[in-house]
């Protein structure tokens, strides 16, 4: 009977370990960047401008996509990477595109940073008034990452999902000191 137990014991040991490594209720999903792109349009109206502005960006070294959308309302911005530290950032309101050349020196280095893949995350929502967010970033003409979630929490991730994701959240967390 002691093994029985002991062997019990081990079982529930490692059932709650492993629910900790795998984390059931989110999960990181690979998706297309035309996915992503198409999801982010659909929020409203500035967010289908700024994505069809976004998508028609070519020559340029890096450009970006942001889209924030929230119970305080949304925030569409695409930046252009002009030179190693030059940009220009587009920030779409209503019928109103306002725009600004800005010089950022540390920005170029998170836009290299940021991984080759779109993911999503896949999460049960954490507030009755979530926050959605996508970031898209292009290296030159095609999509080289994105991003898009609603109410992330780094620690509802494995440690693997957590590093795939670090580069992007730390380039959006810039982005957000910026607006």
């Amino acid at each position: 009977m002691t093994s029985f137990m002991s062997l019990l014991f081990l079982c529930a040991h490692l059932l709650s370990a492993l629910t900790y490594l795998f984390h059931p209720n989110c999960q990181l999903e690979v998706e297309s960047p035309g996915q992503t792109l198409s999801l982010a349009s659909r929020r409203s109206a500035d967010a289908r401008r700024a994505v069809q502005a976004f998508q028609r960006i070519a020559g340029s070294p890096y450009s970006v996509l942001y889209l924030k959308d929230g119970p305080t309302g949304a925030t569409c911005v695409v930046w252009v990477q002009r030179s190693s530290s030059r940009f220009t950032r587009y920030i779409y309101r209503g019928p109103r595109v306002d725009s600004t050349h800005v010089v950022r020196t540390r920005l170029s280095r998170p836009l290299a940073q940021v991984p080759r893949a779109c993911y999503s995350t896949l999460c049960e929502s954490i507030s009755t008034a979530p926050l959605y967010r996508v970031l898209v970033v292009k290296q030159g003409k095609k999509v080289k990452s994105g991003l898009s979630f609603t109410d992330y929490v780094a620690q509802d991730f494995t440690a693997a999902d957590q590093g795939r994701l670090a580069p992007m959240i730390a380039l959006m967390r810039m982005l957000d000191e910026e607006l």
